[in-house]
């Protein structure tokens, strides 16, 4: 690692090397972040080393290794020295505000009796679906059997079909 900080040291931050690479190809910002998909308002704090205008430290040092291979440079020796850049600014990235969650007001929770008197109704509830249900069950019809109508129908009765007669005008030709 003191070969990337002497290599940090010598050519400057990560950002203007990058810039220095971006710059050799005639490569615009926009071109980049067309390229690496990252943003350019991202591209331009990494090349002003603006570490607090970026998200966390892991997408950080993804755009790095972006722009590296956008800029045909060796995307691991970038990443090294960003990390080392990044822990000398003491940049931990974008931290939420932390948020304190009090308990609930015991005056606004249910009391004791309410849930066993509605558990108590669930299961009386419940009793008397399936007491109904069995009783419903028991005076069904067995689908073994067959059911049985006390009406017969009988079919009825057809009329036979007599042949036409045949047309006098037909037979005379």
């Amino acid at each position: 690692m003191d070969l990337l900080a002497s290599v940090d040291e010598e050519h400057g931050s990560v950002g203007s090397q990058l810039k220095a690479g971006r710059e050799r190809l005639g490569l615009s910002l926009s071109d980049i972040a067309a390229k690496t998909r990252v943003p350019t308002r991202h591209l331009e704090s990494i090349e002003q080393s603006n570490f607090d205008a970026l998200p966390g430290q892991t997408y950080t040092l993804g755009f790095a290794r972006s722009y590296a291979n956008a800029v045909e440079m060796d995307a691991a020796t970038i990443s090294e020295a960003m990390r080392l850049e990044l822990a000398r600014s003491g940049h931990e990235g974008y931290q939420p505000p932390a948020q304190n969650y009090e308990p609930a007001d015991p005056a606004r929770v249910p009391s004791k009796t309410l849930a066993w008197t509605s558990a108590a109704i669930a299961a009386v509830a419940l009793a008397a679906y399936f007491i109904f249900r069995s009783l419903t069950l028991t005076n069904a019809a067995p689908a073994d059997k067959p059911v049985t109508s006390p009406i017969s129908v009988k079919p009825a009765a057809t009329a036979p079909i007599a042949p036409l007669p045949a047309n006098s005008a037909n037979s005379a030709q």
